[in-house]
């Protein structure tokens, strides 16, 4: 999911975050997140809550570049509220659970992979949760959870343990 998905439709934002990826890339932060404000001031009542999800993921990553982590955390969950249930938000999840594991707030982590359990997620979101649940379970010694977790990602997912 990135800032360019936007379509041109609502309210011409598109061509204005199409530039901004091109500042998010090369590492203009402040500039960015100029531009991502302005999309959702400008776009308030034109844009869909799909498409203000993105924008505001695309926000709490650039706070999280800023080391701006109290804002990223609000506006991640934020942007949780506006996907609601579209596959997208597996994305934030995933986001948000690899941050609270580099904060070691392991509450936090469990939590969000409760939350997240049955969501509708591509097979590269379910991979990269895969990764954090397994890292996760890792940091709380349960070696054999973190092995079943890696068990079940690519390369080794397709072998179908039976025990598993």
């Amino acid at each position: 999911m990135q800032s360019h998905d936007l379509p041109a439709k609502e309210g011409g934002i598109k061509g204005d975050c199409s530039r901004n990826q091109v500042h998010f890339e090369k590492k203009d932060y402040h500039t960015a997140e100029r531009f991502f404000k302005n999309a959702l001031f400008y776009g308030e009542q034109s844009l869909s809550a799909l498409n203000k999800g993105k924008i505001l993921y695309n926000l709490g990553i650039i706070y999280k570049e800023l080391k701006r982590f109290d804002e990223a955390i609000k506006i991640l969950t934020g942007s949780l509220r506006k996907f609601g249930d579209h596959p997208d938000a597996c994305r934030v999840y995933e986001s948000l659970t690899k941050y609270f594991l580099e904060k070691g707030d392991l509450d936090r982590v469990r939590s969000l992979i409760e939350e997240v359990q049955g969501r509708k997620c591509s097979d590269e979101d379910k991979h990269h949760l895969k990764v954090v649940e397994a890292k996760y379970e890792l940091k709380m010694g349960n070696l054999k959870r973190y092995c079943i977790c890696q068990l079940k990602n690519p390369p080794f997912a397709h072998l179908n343990f039976p025990h598993l």
